[in-house]
């Protein structure tokens, strides 16, 4: 409940009550390592006559002289080095015997309402100069160590030993003296957020403390994964019917800053408060400052919030989430699906008219307004979930500042309310607690009554006086219930309770109207650069319009040069690459704005906009034919301009336009996103320049974009934006000539060889988290022996001991996995280039010739991906450097791929006379039969061409090879049956070259050949529109081919563990409830026990109440799994049914309720594919098909997902089959089929290749899996 951690936003403290921080005006530091009431400096007068501390971590002070007080250290001068900090961080450290640490007074300010403000019995009392960010004349450095320090001690003391504590004492020094900061171990950060939970002085249900799960996402890094991570921690206390307290922390903020992620929501489930015209709120009215924040004004939010229109509004719209990764980024706004906000009806027992007031509640208190601090790391980010108590709903519904129900429940009473002196009000707040509690307790969701809670406040209270020897902090104002409060002795008996600030601690954020402050200061900041003279550097801000750099782009205000918008819209990083190159050609004739449409906001676009004479929008095409969501808002924007009047239809009217869309033919709706873009921007009144063109990433990408680019540039010169000398300039700048050939090879770097450098650390790559192979084994019956042979494997990984704690991940998730070039190819290739011996293990650097290195690893994975080009279209090595030649072979560089033809060419100007290079590299056809004959990789180069040995310096060959994309893989398995764990199901493709070589995928022969103990580079990618329904009984369909069937095992895990998790909730309830019955039976009896018993035998005072009158009001009510239908498609029952046994024992255990299978190579059957069983099926589908809450899956090859969806659209007509896909509820997991085809295609990065799937083996994200086969060109022998 929101009791259970530092008190409530819902009730304001009384008079008299310090939240802020306070520090002394010129108090002298306490002594260290002694008792702070050893100090004259440290008074109750001090204390008393404390200012208010600013916000945010303190100023670096002065230190104070030594003669402050004698146990003080001499010197008083700053540390000038990280020894001094070290050692006098360790002087500050306090030595208490009753190991509580320092005690300080912010923000909980140290007030006392006795005589005697000691905390404990060696006279300790709480520092002025102590608040939440340290101690005023400490340096942020020697904070860390001596807050990391002092939560050592209090870890080993009570979860680890002295031993222990020695050995990591001298790691978390050694990370800090090497970073600035430190990582803490899982159970570091779980038993300091527990311990902060009992260290909150506003909470009266810290009986609880130890009970507390945390959900572990330090690992996090885009507000999407943040939402996730939300969903997962309200799917858990959802599923403990809200039984359980969780808490999912966020990376910390960097020691010094206020970098760290932000929550803008007070909680993360809370009603909207919409204001009225007439004064009034509809809602909460608590939120409605929140609300109108998010509200559009005039016409469209800045965050993208639609709310529902004001015809459709109601008192209970849940508020969105609005989440942001980092301060300077911009906050990202998230609707709750509504499987995710389980909400109560109230309604009464004794009066039926109580339901007819409508009321509600939600059953879960998630208070995301908080900051974790635990041993010097501040945690901004960590929304956590206890369990309600009834007195904090009911002043919800009642408080005249919130919903102020009290007058209508008292009219559904007949109550008078003319007079307050008949105590109406009373008796309406009785009343409403008691539905309160009667609706929660029938609906099975946790609830505590306010005697329950005082009872079990009062026992934890006095054990922790007994046990630790001094008195936990409280706030007696909020601790005492607001109802009924002289019931409990704690009204009187704990009313000496003093409030001071001990860490581990939580405490309150600086709140969404600080953070909005700050985001409009860099909004202005943003904006007044923009219109100044360096508008180069503005490129990585993704505030407002986020306009990329251009670094050859002018000043946007006074330019006589035509000005050009080039929007984007990417998932994999492919359309940010070609828009970052085409924004780079044209900026030298036109003023270039580059914008991504992830970032929509309708102001600094539409005045960017209206400065442009042309736009030009880019993007890719996912699943059947879908934009990618990053342009969402964008699109919403330009839907709402169709009419004459809107925004869109004013700024865009008129406006010349193009479109490029990115795409792959091997999925049915090719391109389709682009044409819809066309469509819609015709519409609100842009006028086209050309029609949309399409590029295949199948065939000839690269040439393809010049080809358009040089289309453009001839339809400006006819429009005459362009003049004849800047039409020649922007052609003369692409990469491409007209010929089809790429410009002279300009090298770009210097290679810095580092060979003997001591101490010299490799980067890190925070893109990748290394997992442990535990297992791989064989699933087809009959497999063929070989490494290159097909195959389909189970691999199991171990993610539990991963940095940061593990990988959490939830079914129907997608994991990336970087494979790596073999030994023998590294080796091969290090030689070729004259690295070898030991030199392979020294480490390098990339020095631009501009002089700046080019250093740090990029998200290859990302829309960011997108590498920085020259003026030849080459691309810099995003490898985190420094780092060994090693390393940098075998994980980053792709050597399995084929070589562009740029790079051909450049490799031919260091090849000697006669060789074939020099022909390949003239003519774009000869490369391209080349291409096809050979498939000839990165890694044959020096095979085919060894006349190039010793002649291609390294630092050409790193900016030439391409960077090893990951593959990503369905999930085949659930993180509840296999905790600590992670299944992946591939495909190893095989396939024969034309000159007869046998060749295999590079990534999935890279898994199915790891063994136990192999680390393999991993990073998961949540799915959410591939999850299961969070109601178990909700109906699900399943249609899957091969390999495809991979995130399906996954759900029937799932389903198995909730299964479990229902019963055990079921059997515990089942024995409470007779516990229960049992202590009735003997109170009647007259044996009236001198103690309540708990759940282990000590007290029944519980976390959630339940009613002993009966069964029908339960802590937990099960619900009957709903029925799951698995269509299932493979060659022949004896080889390839994969996963048999495991699919017979889930049908056993109830996971599966029916499986249908098509077999398209059965010897005496004749030939079906899963559509022709879904088709034969209709009379059994339908009726799930037609309940409300049915969810179809489909996982296979596009072709599959097509004709499946074909056959559905037949059993459910079309009509219902299109409210079944506008419900969200027909989710596809789709791949192009890609196999050799070498007579075809040779693009410019090298082989695409058709032939037989590779169901698991994607070569792009689930979002993106259209535009990801323009990767596959790289990875043809890869996938």
């Amino acid at each position: 409940m929101l009791r259970c951690f530092l008190g409530r936003r819902e009730r304001a403290p009384g008079n008299g009550q310090t939240l802020g921080s306070t520090a002394p005006d010129a108090a002298a530091a306490p002594p260290l390592g002694c008792p702070a009431s050893a100090c004259t400096a440290v008074t109750e007068q001090a204390v008393t006559a404390a200012a208010p501390a600013p916000a945010g971590p303190p100023p670096v002070a002065p230190l104070p002289p030594a003669a402050t007080c004698p146990a003080a250290d001499a010197g008083g001068a700053a540390a000038s080095s990280a020894d001094e900090a070290l050692q006098r961080a360790r002087a500050r450290v306090i030595a208490c015997p009753f190991g509580h640490g320092s005690v300080g007074t912010g923000p909980f300010p140290g007030y006392v309402h006795g005589k005697h403000p000691e905390i404990c019995p060696n006279g300790c009392r709480p520092d002025p100069a102590l608040g939440k960010h340290g101690r005023t004349d400490e340096t942020p450095t020697e904070t860390l160590i001596r807050e990391a320090l002092e939560y050592q001690d209090l870890y080993q003391r009570e979860r680890g030993s002295a031993e222990a504590k020695a050995a990591r004492v001298k790691e978390v020094l050694a990370e800090i003296a090497a970073t600035g900061s430190y990582t803490h171990t899982f159970d570091e950060l779980q038993h300091g957020a527990r311990v902060a939970w009992r260290h909150a002085p506003k909470c009266s249900n810290r009986k609880f403390w130890e009970e507390l799960n945390l959900l572990d996402h330090r690992h996090v890094d885009t507000p999407e994964g943040m939402f996730l991570a939300c969903l997962e921690m309200l799917e858990a206390a959802t599923l403990s019917c809200v039984t359980t307290a969780n808490i999912v922390v966020f990376r910390p903020q960097t020691p010094g800053t206020q970098d760290g992620p932000r929550v803008w929501n007070n909680q993360l489930l809370r009603y909207c408060g919409y204001k009225q015209a007439e004064g009034s709120v509809l809602g909460d009215k608590a939120e409605a400052d929140f609300t109108a924040m998010l509200q559009p004004l005039p016409a469209q939010s800045e965050f993208g919030w639609e709310p529902p229109p004001e015809d459709k509004r109601t008192r209970f719209d849940m508020l969105p989430l609005l989440l942001q990764v980092h301060p300077e980024e911009e906050p990202k706004l998230f609707t709750l699906p509504p499987q995710y906000v389980a909400r109560v009806p109230i309604s009464h027992p004794d009066h039926p008219g109580f339901a007819e007031l409508g009321l509600q509640w939600y059953a879960i208190p998630a208070v995301s307004a908080m900051e974790l601090s635990v041993g010097g790391l501040t945690y901004t980010a960590c929304p956590f979930n206890g369990w309600y108590s009834v007195t904090e709903i009911m002043r919800n519904l009642t408080d005249e500042s919130r919903y102020d129900q009290c007058p209508e429940v008292a009219r559904m009473l007949g109550l008078e309310t003319k007079s307050d002196g008949n105590l109406w009000r009373d008796q309406a707040m009785v009343i409403v607690a008691q539905a309160v509690m009667h609706s929660f307790r029938a609906a099975g969701y946790g609830i505590v009554d306010h005697h329950t809670l005082m009872k079990n406040f009062w026992t934890w209270y006095n054990k922790e006086k007994e046990v630790r020897g001094w008195a936990p902090p409280g706030n007696w104002k909020w601790i005492i219930p607001p109802v009924s409060p002289t019931a409990s002795r704690c009204y009187l008996e704990l009313n000496h309770m003093t409030e001071f600030t001990l860490k581990p601690g939580y405490w309150y954020t600086p709140g969404w109207r600080s953070y909005q402050n700050r985001r409009r200061e860099l909004l202005k900041a943003a904006r007044a650069a923009l219109v100044g003279s360096q508008y180069a550097d503005l490129g990585n801000s993704m505030l407002g319009a986020s306009m990329h750099p251009v670094p050859e782009g002018d000043n946007l205000v006074g330019s006589a040069r035509p000005r050009v918008l080039i929007a984007y819209a990417s998932v994999t990083g492919t359309t940010a690459k070609y828009a970052a190159a085409v924004a780079q050609v044209l900026s030298g004739p036109l003023a270039v704005t580059l914008l991504n449409m992830e970032d929509f906001e309708p102001d600094g676009w539409s005045e960017a906009l209206a400065r442009s004479q042309l736009v030009v929008l880019m993007l890719s095409t996912y699943g059947p034919g879908a934009p990618p969501s990053t342009a969402g808002k964008f699109l919403a924007w330009m839907q709402k301009g169709m009419a004459v009047g809107g925004d869109a239809h004013s700024v865009l009217a008129n406006l010349p336009f193009t479109v490029l869309g990115f795409g792959c033919t091997s999925y049915p709706r090719f391109c389709a996103a682009a044409d819809t873009m066309f469509s819609i921007v015709s519409a609100v009144g842009a006028t086209p320049m050309m029609p949309a063109t399409k590029v295949d990433s199948l065939s000839h990408e690269e040439v393809s974009v010049w080809r358009w680019a040089r289309g453009l540039v001839a339809v400006a010169q006819q429009r005459g934006l362009l003049g004849g000398e800047e039409a020649e300039e922007a052609l003369a700048r692409m990469p491409i000539a007209e010929e089809g050939g790429p410009r002279p090879f300009v090298q770009r770097f210097t290679l810095i060889h580092l060979e003997g450098t001591e101490d010299l650390r490799p980067a890190a790559d925070r893109f990748r988290q290394e997992a442990a192979v535990m297992e791989v084994k064989e699933l087809r019956r009959k497999s063929v022996d070989g490494p290159t042979a097909p195959a389909t494997k189970q691999v199991i990984l171990d993610v539990s001991d991963l940095p940061g704690g593990g990988l959490s991940y939830l079914a129907g998730d997608e994991l990336a996995v970087w494979g790596e070039n073999p030994a023998e190819a590294v080796e091969a290739v290090a030689m070729a280039l004259g690295i070898s011996g030991k030199g392979l293990d020294s480490m390098f650097l990339l020095q631009s010739r501009d002089g700046r290195s080019a250093s740090g690893a990029k998200d290859e994975s990302g829309p960011h991906a997108a590498r920085a080009e020259d003026s030849a279209g080459l691309s810099s090595a995003p490898f985190p450097l420094p780092n060994s030649y090693r390393t940098i072979l075998k994980r980053y560089v792709a050597l399995s791929d084929v070589p562009s033809f740029e790079a051909v060419q450049a490799m031919a100007r260091f090849a000697p006379e006669g060789s074939r290079l020099h022909t390949l590299g003239a003519a774009y056809p000869a490369y391209s039969d080349w291409v096809a004959a050979t498939a000839t990789r990165w890694c044959d180069v020096w095979k085919e061409f060894p006349e190039l040995a010793g002649r291609l310096p390294p630092a050409v060959f790193f900016q030439l090879v391409p960077v090893v994309k990951p593959r990503h893989y369905s999930i085949s398995s659930s993180a509840a049956r296999h905790p600590g764990q992670l299944h992946l199901t591939i495909s190893r493709l095989a396939y024969r070259l034309p000159t007869g070589e046998q060749r295999s995928g590079f990534c999935s022969s890279f898994l199915a050949s790891r063994g136990p103990g192999d680390r393999v580079c991993v990073r998961v990618l949540p799915t959410p529109g591939f999850r299961m329904p969070l109601d178990p009984s909700a109906p699900v369909i399943m249609v899957a081919a091969g390999t495809g069937i991979a995130p399906f095992k996954g759900f029937w895990e799932e389903r198995t563990a909730r299964r479990a998790t229902a019963r055990t909730l079921e059997e515990q309830e089942k024995e409470q409830r007779e516990r229960q019955e049992r202590k009735a039976a003997a109170r009647a009896g007259g044996a009236v026990p001198g103690g309540r018993e708990s759940r282990d035998g000590a007290s029944l005072d519980s976390r959630s109440s339940t009613d002993t009158q009966g069964s029908s009001q339960r802590t937990f009510k099960a619900t009957g799994p709903g029925p799951c239908v698995l269509i299932f498609g493979c060659r022949n029952s004896s080889e390839d049914f994969i996963y048999r046994d495991t699919i017979e024992t889930a049908l056993s255990e109830g996971a599966l309720t029916r499986v249908l299978t098509a077999f398209s190579r059965e010897p005496g059957q004749r030939k079906q594919y899963v559509q022709d069983v879904i088709s034969e099926s209709g009379a059994e589908l339908a009726p799930l098909l037609q309940s409300r809450a049915c969810h179809v899956y489909v996982c296979g090859s596009s072709n599959m997902a097509q004709e499946a969806a074909m056959a559905f659209r037949r059993i459910l007509g079309e009509k219902e089959f299109t409210a079944l896909v506008e419900a969200g509820r027909y989710h596809e997991d789709v791949f192009g089929v890609v196999a050799p085809d070498h007579k075809a295609i040779a693009a410019q990065q090298g082989v695409m290749t058709r032939g037989m799937p590779a169901a698991a083996d994607k070569a792009a994200s689930p979002d993106s899996r259209k535009e990801a086969q323009s990767m596959a060109v790289s990875t043809a022998a890869s996938s």
